[in-house]
This record gives structure tokens, C-alpha cells and sequence, in this order.
């Protein structure tokens, strides 16, 4: 942006006319989509379609996929702390860093002036039809009350500038499926909500030092490298931790969530919540992270803290010590790092996409090969199930129980306090899925249990580990199912 400065106070001065005209401000929290992009009636509205506002949140992909101009000054706000933050060392370095820090000064206080503004129109106006409403309905020819107005289900007609991108479903849709598209629907809905209500909480400045991980590395660390040298290290972690607020994953399925330390940008923590179709699903999985002097020509050192005490190995590259093995950074073989381009939020995608996994039990070397045999799948089978117990006894719910003791300061998820009002909010939306989630689960490790006690060839020993497991989970689910019930 400070390349572009020009173009960019342009668009910033258009903003801030918004800002000064209730009027105007309706153009803040519509989505920027065209309406003539909304689906045709009939059509299902896809799960990642719709976000509490009206438009499709993150993640959504084709025409009218874009957040409202108010969730992007959101993000950016924070992105502008994270850089003003470096404003005193990247003072005197180039023109461009320069012009940046001017632009993150005026982009801040922008951004104040259109949360401010917002509330203010959502306080004065609300879901009263607004003064924009004649111009973002489709032309003449579309208005009966299918994709031009939206989908109130009562004949009404609900401007798309309220309503957004409406599918099949409502009670204005005949036939069999009706049922099915309203449920597909309100799922959608309630997904949407979860990105919505999540966004917010995805980053955030809080002090962690004094309970990291890596805090005697931080300490002994020397700041007083070369000028440039410390600038341009500085400058690409300011880069990187502000890309952070915008560019981390964030869906119902998966999402990740990171913390900085409020004195120290090369010290971070993450919250990684692995895919709904794994047997991490819904877990909550924390790393501490350090971004030594050399970065980025070294790459970023990162420990596990799940690990119920060291008592606990999740996956075959997620040591019960805490070591993480990822060939970006220099644990395992494959792809390195490579300064240039290689990323913190490359790491944490890694960690989510090619270490917490469906089948994890094919992550140790050489086991793979037994992937196509039925000796292979009951293998990887029973060990998915060990996870799945792990999830649920030392990931899901010391979690819950953190959630459940706000005030306690004994944490009983390592790391945990720093992201409690993000598992708060997890929990709430997903306490049906959970709950539902516990109970296929724990029909999968009792199979597995009675499988065991039925091959032949089988020895004692085997039986019983699956069969310990089986009562493990039995031990622990009415607890889980408990605190999920009143989180």
C-alpha cells in the first residue's frame, strides 16, 4: 500500500465521505456484491454462503463473495496496531516503509471513524428499509419474491441489501425438498453466524511472555543487530503478523486463531481447531511460537503444548515432548524453508492440513505402504480411535472445563486462557455437534473394541488396549456432555 500511496488515499478519502452521511453509511455493512449475482429461486445457498450481515463471509469464492466494507476496516484496524507498533524502527528506513506508516496512522483512525459510524447507523436505522434499498434491488422483471427481494417466506419483500443471497427453503418454495433446503438453510445460517461472531476473536495483542514456552530464548535474545539488518527483520514480521488478521483459516469445518505478545512481535501463540472430518475434530490444539533473531533466514520454533503434561502423543509428527516434526521447519525431511517465501501462516496450515489429518496413523514413515491393505485400514482404524479418545480427554475437555471455571487459575488446557473466549464461543455454537459427534465416536472405539475381541490370532494384550480405551471414553463422555449442556 505505501507503494500506492496515491491510489490509496484516494479510496480512503471516498471512505470517509461514508462516514459523515447516514445516509452513505448503509454503504459500510452491505456486502460488496452485485445483486444481479444472487442465485436464481430454486437454488440451494451453499454452506459457506451467507455471513450474519447478508453477503458471503471469507472463504466464500465467486460473485458476491466480498465482506462488507465494515469487516475489512475491522481487520485492517488491527493490522495498523500490529505495524504503528514498529513505527519508532522502521522510522528511518525507506521511502516506502515510510509512506506505510503514514498510510497505518490515517487507515487507524479511519478505521475507528467507521466502527464508529456503523454503530451508530445500526443504532439509528437498523433493519429499517435504507435509503440505498431502491438502488441495490435487481432491475424490473425480478421483484416477486424470489432472488430479487430475498427470502422472508411471507410474501414480503426483503431488500437484498438486508436480506443477501437466499436459496431454496423458504416457506415460498413448493415440493418435496422444501424441508430439506430449510434445514440446508438455517444450517447455513448458523455457520455463517460462527464466522461472523468468530472473525473478531481470530487475533489479538495480549502478553504472553511471562508464561511461554520459549520466553528464556525471547529474553536472551539481543536487539541491537545492525540497523538495517533488525529493520528488515522487523519489517517482514510487522508483514507477516498483520497478513495474520486477515489471512488465517476460518471456516465451521477448521479454523486457526493466534495471539501476540503486547511487547514482543516475534512471540506468539496459536490455536489450531482441526477439520470436522478428522479424529481431532473440534479439538482445541495450542503451539507456542518464536521467531528467533535470524528469522526469516531460520525458520520459526514452534512447541506443542497439548500434550496433557508430556503424557499424550497425538500424531506420529506431534511428540508427547512438545517437538513438532515439519519439514519447514527443519524436523523432518521434504520441503524447507526457504526465507523468501515461506511463512508463520504457512507453518500453521501445514500443522492443520498435512499433520492433524484423517488418517494420522499413515503419518509414520513407512507406514503408508499399508494403506491399501485390510490389515493397513483396521491398523489405522483403532489408531484413529486412540486420537479420538485423546481428543475428548485431553484436548475437548480440559477445555470445557476451562470454559466452565473463568475465574480459576489453575488452566487445565496448557496455554488455554489466552484463547478462552474463543472456546467459549466454539463450544456454544457447536455444543450439538459435539454431542452428536461424542456419541459417533463412541460407537467407533466400542467396534473397534469388539473387533479385537473377536479376530483371531489377536493376543490378550491387543484386546485389551482397545477394550481399555472403550472404557476410557465410556469414563469420561457423561462429563464432556455435562459441560457441553451448560457451557
Amino acid at each position: 500500500m505505501g507503494q500506492r500511496e496515491g491510489m490509496y488515499r484516494e479510496a480512503l478519502a471516498l471512505v470517509k465521505c461514508f462516514t459523515t452521511s447516514m445516509s452513505l453509511l448503509e454503504l459500510l455493512v452491505v456486502p460488496a456484491s452485485d445483486p444481479r449475482d444472487t442465485p436464481a429461486p430454486g437454488a440451494v445457498t451453499q454452506p459457506s454462503g451467507v455471513t450474519a450481515a447478508g453477503g458471503c463471509g471469507a472463504g466464500g469464492s465467486g460473485p458476491g463473495s466480498d465482506q462488507p466494507l465494515s469487516t475489512i476496516f475491522e481487520s485492517l484496524g488491527r493490522r495498523c496496531s500490529i505495524f504503528k507498533r514498529s513505527a519508532q524502527e522502521l522510522a528511518d528506513g525507506a521511502a516506502e516503509d515510510i509512506s506505510a506508516l503514514g498510510l497505518a496512522l490515517e487507515l487507524g483512525a479511519l478505521a475507528d471513524e467507521v466502527a464508529a459510524g456503523v454503530s451508530m447507523w445500526q443504532s439509528n436505522v437498523g433493519k429499517a428499509p435504507g435509503a440505498l434499498d431502491v438502488f441495490l434491488q435487481l432491475p424490473d422483471g425480478t421483484e416477486d419474491g424470489g432472488a430479487a427481494q430475498g427470502c422472508s417466506g411471507d410474501g414480503t419483500n426483503v431488500p437484498l441489501a438486508k436480506q443477501g443471497h437466499c436459496g431454496a427453503g423458504t416457506a415460498g418454495v413448493d415440493g418435496p425438498s422444501s424441508a430439506a433446503a430449510d434445514a440446508l438453510n438455517t444450517h447455513a445460517a448458523q455457520r455463517s453466524e460462527y464466522v461472523s461472531v468468530m472473525r473478531p476473536l481470530q487475533f489479538r495483542e495480549v502478553s504472553l511472555l511471562n508464561d511461554h514456552y520459549f520466553r528464556r530464548d525471547a529474553e536472551s535474545s539481543s536487539s541491537s543487530a545492525g540497523g538495517d539488518v533488525m529493520r528488515r527483520r522487523l519489517k517482514r514480521i510487522t508483514g507477516e503478523i498483520s497478513g495474520l488478521a486477515t489471512g488465517l483459516p476460518l471456516d465451521w469445518e477448521a479454523s486457526a486463531f493466534v495471539a501476540v505478545d503486547d511487547n514482543r512481535v516475534d512471540v506468539l501463540r496459536a490455536l489450531v481447531i482441526p477439520a470436522s472430518d478428522t479424529p481431532y475434530a473440534n479439538g482445541a490444539f495450542i503451539f507456542d511460537i518464536y521467531l528467533p533473531p535470524e528469522y526469516p533466514n531460520l525458520p520459526p520454533k514452534v512447541q506443542f503444548l497439548t500434550t496433557a503434561g508430556g503424557r499424550v502423543r497425538f500424531n506420529p509428527n506431534l511428540y508427547n515432548d512438545g517437538k513438532v516434526c515439519l519439514s519447514l521447519l527443519g524436523t523432518w525431511a521434504g520441503p524447507s524453508w526457504d526465507p523468501a517465501m515461506s511463512t508463520i501462516l504457512q507453518v500453521l496450515v501445514s500443522i492443520q492440513s498435512m499433520i492433524l489429518v484423517s488418517d494420522p496413523y499413515y503419518n509414520e514413515p513407512g507406514w503408508e505402504s499399508q494403506a491399501n491393505t485390510a490389515k493397513g485400514r483396521q491398523a489405522a482404524g483403532d489408531y484413529a480411535n486412540i486420537q479420538r479418545y485423546n481428543t475428548l480427554a485431553f484436548s475437548i475437555l480440559p477445555a470445557l472445563e476451562m470454559v466452565a471455571q473463568p475465574e480459576s487459575k489453575n488452566c487445565p488446557l496448557s496455554g488455554g486462557s489466552t484463547f478462552r473466549d474463543v472456546l467459549a464461543q466454539h463450544f456454544r455454537f457447536k455444543r450439538a455437534e459435539l454431542l452428536r459427534q461424542c456419541d459417533e465416536w463412541m460407537a467407533e472405539i466400542t467396534a473397534s473394541a469388539n473387533r479385537a475381541k473377536q479376530t483371531p490370532g489377536h493376543s490378550d494384550p491387543q484386546e485389551s488396549s482397545q477394550e481399555k480405551i472403550r472404557k476410557y471414553t465410556e469414563v469420561i463422555l457423561p462429563r464432556i456432555k455435562s459441560l457441553l449442556q451448560n457451557v
